[in-house]
């Protein structure tokens, strides 16, 4: 259509991780929240249709780097949700390190999750793998949907998805 429109904005800080769903009907981002003392990040996505946004995750863990599977079936974030303590003795305080890990998100309710028994599945899967044309998003119970990768917490950034597979740093 050429037009313009403004998707979000956030009043403390520049929204910086964003992606484009394979269709172009969709993106996903983070926002930072709006308390400066809490500086965490929220998942949304927008619908380019609709011109409405959605929000993926809440305020009680900081999320960020949002990016759709080149199939356009799953969203991947990173967010820090695993909560070590360390004492560190020569303050004697606690610290928290490496709380990231990486999840994901099936957009439609039917699509099964990669990390389901494979043997129960496995044409289902396939059949979903095969239509990459469209991305089609079940807003209800969206966060309901949310699977965490079986992967190590670190600190994780540059998510991108390639084929059946996702490369991290």
């Amino acid at each position: 259509s050429k037009k313009i429109h403004e998707v979000d904005k956030s009043k403390i800080w520049e929204i910086r991780h964003y992606s484009w769903s394979p269709d172009s009907k969709w993106i996903c981002y983070s926002l930072p929240q709006q308390n400066r003392k809490n500086k965490r990040r929220k998942i949304y996505i927008y619908s380019v249709v609709t011109q409405k946004k959605f929000p993926v995750t809440n305020e009680k863990h900081h999320s960020h780097s949002p990016i759709f599977s080149d199939d356009g079936k799953y969203l991947f974030f990173i967010s820090k949700r695993d909560f070590h303590p360390l004492l560190w003795e020569l303050e004697k305080h606690y610290t928290y390190q490496n709380m990231e890990r990486i999840f994901l998100l099936t957009l439609a309710k039917e699509t099964p999750s990669p990390f389901a028994p494979k043997i129960e599945n496995m044409k289902t899967y396939k059949k979903f793998r095969k239509d990459c044309k469209k991305t089609k998003i079940d807003l209800d119970g969206l966060s309901q949907r949310i699977a965490v990768l079986p992967i190590e917490s670190s600190q994780y950034r540059k998510l991108n998805s390639c084929g059946r597979f996702l490369y991290y740093l």
